[in-house]
């Protein structure tokens, strides 16, 4: 989400990525590739989020919802596997996939999203409308997960999360600005970055292993990093 953010802060021409939620947030001027990087001949292919609303007679700002319909990295697929059934159809023995993206799209055709988000009497139209074709999660449930997929499209700023301005110690708040700027810049991990903050920590790169030669900046912090690790686990 943080690239979305500079993308959109800065203007950015280009993100090279293998990941297609950066054509539907329409973070840059454009979205290159990396699966198809031939350093070679130094060409890729090019994708398009104008191209996509266009091609789906969407606007830009409905794509977030028309990626949500369709499933997402926060849409859990569960949720909307019956939702789908009802979309499917074969063509010539296999699944007309052409048809699919066109009926998921249609779904999202009069739906209006002013800045990316649909009206509140639209989005909880539509989860009853994921509801009564077979979910059998609750209604809340469903909802919660549509917006916070939709939402992820937007912009983000860790600054406004961490809520700075309204830490009253200088050195504190200048610490962290500071720790901001290491983990932007690849120096030390979101981790990290949580621990110093007082905020949530995610278990899954506590045991990081780090390569000398990628990142050597990782032993120099491997060390307070333990330590750091350890008072979070045994302390109160």
């Amino acid at each position: 989400i943080e690239i979305i953010t500079y993308g959109k802060k800065n203007k950015s021409f280009a993100i090279l990525s293998q990941d297609s939620d950066f054509t539907i947030a329409n973070a840059a001027q454009y979205y290159f590739s990396m699966k198809h990087l031939n350093l070679d001949t130094m060409t890729t292919r090019l994708y398009d989020g104008r191209v996509l609303a266009k091609v789906h007679n969407l606007h830009l700002d409905q794509l977030p919802l028309y990626a949500t319909l369709l499933g997402t990295d926060l849409m859990n697929i569960d949720i909307l596997r019956s939702y789908h059934n009802h979309f499917f159809r074969k063509k010539d023995g296999k699944m007309d996939m052409d048809y699919f993206f066109t009926q998921v799209a249609n779904q999202c055709r009069h739906v209006e999203c002013p800045n990316g988000v649909p009206h509140e009497s639209q989005l909880v139209r539509i989860v009853r409308n994921i509801r009564d074709r077979g979910c059998h999660y609750s209604f809340d449930k469903v909802y919660s997960m549509v917006m916070e997929s939709i939402q992820s499209f937007h912009v983000y700023q860790l600054e406004q999360e961490l809520h700075l301005s309204k830490i009253r110690d200088e050195k504190a708040r200048e610490t962290l600005k500071i720790a901001m700027l290491l983990y932007r810049q690849c120096w030390i991990t979101s981790d990290l970055l949580m621990l110093l903050c007082s905020r949530t920590m995610e278990m899954s790169t506590c045991l990081e292993i780090f390569e000398p030669n990628v990142k050597p900046i990782g032993i120099v912090l491997l060390k307070l990093r333990a330590v750091l690790y350890g008072a979070t686990f045994n302390g109160e």
